[in-house]
């Protein structure tokens, strides 16, 4: 009850003029919670109604869940990776947040309010979200590297293709090491791309879903990431030079 969707303002019976301070760069939290006190100054536990809540996006329902979470003293943290919640047959990217639940991680949509799930038609849990209805990035590589799944059924909106995974498993990367708002938000820029990886970024797409499936493991063994973690700071496009996309 404190953030309002910007895609679906239609749900909540609200305009375009809702829109007027929306910006693409998430704000960090304290900022997100000022903005919604200078709304509505009432307590945070309070629900606002749709039209007193600040606009957002799904990274902001993470953020804030993640940032509650923490606390309370239970680890949390974002993830970024795909949803086939929002539209029927593609697999939209999207942002939650997993939490521990002292025994695994667990995946929680707080995005996915009453309004939203009836809209949708959302039936399942959103506080432990199936395993296959959300695919962090490197589940949805595997996905499509076993043949499971098609490239073309991830993207966000009109734009999609397994190129996408290589944008994503680089968000989700660094939002697992605390960056949740990095150069790769810029994605919209570099279109457009072909819709297939060519075997360079797709041996680095290897390379970085490995490490996403295994960040635990291996930050808690070494205290470091291998070298190939350092690519992922840097969108290929931004290394183009102004070439012509190879992809």
């Amino acid at each position: 009850g404190l953030l309002v969707h910007t895609d679906y303002l239609g749900v909540y019976r609200l305009g375009a003029s809702h829109l007027i301070s929306v910006s693409r760069q998430t704000l960090p939290l304290v900022e997100r919670l000022q903005q919604i006190i200078s709304i509505d100054s009432d307590p945070l536990e309070i629900a606002r109604p749709p039209g007193s809540r600040a606009p957002a996006t799904c990274r902001d329902y993470a953020l804030m869940l993640c940032a509650f979470l923490r606390e309370k003293s239970i680890a949390a943290r974002v993830r970024c990776g795909f949803a086939r919640y929002f539209t029927v047959g593609q697999f939209e990217d999207h942002w939650v947040c997993e939490y521990w639940d002292g025994g695994a991680w667990r995946i929680a949509d707080a995005q996915l309010d009453n309004e939203q799930r009836d809209h949708l038609g959302i039936q399942f849990d959103t506080v432990h979200l199936p395993d296959d209805e959300f695919l962090t990035s490197d589940r949805a590589w595997a996905r499509i590297q076993d043949g499971a799944l098609e490239g073309q059924r991830f993207g966000h909106g009109d734009v999609s293709g397994s190129w996408f995974l290589l944008v994503y498993l680089a968000r989700d990367f660094l939002a697992l090491r605390g960056e949740e708002v990095s150069n790769w938000d810029d994605w919209r820029s570099s279109l457009p791309w072909r819709s297939e990886l060519d075997p360079k970024h797709a041996a680095r797409c290897a390379k970085l879903a490995h490490i996403v499936t295994n960040f635990d493991a291996i930050w808690s063994e070494s205290g470091r990431l291998p070298l190939v973690c350092e690519e992922a700071l840097v969108p290929f496009w931004l290394n183009m030079r102004g070439a012509t996309p190879s992809m």
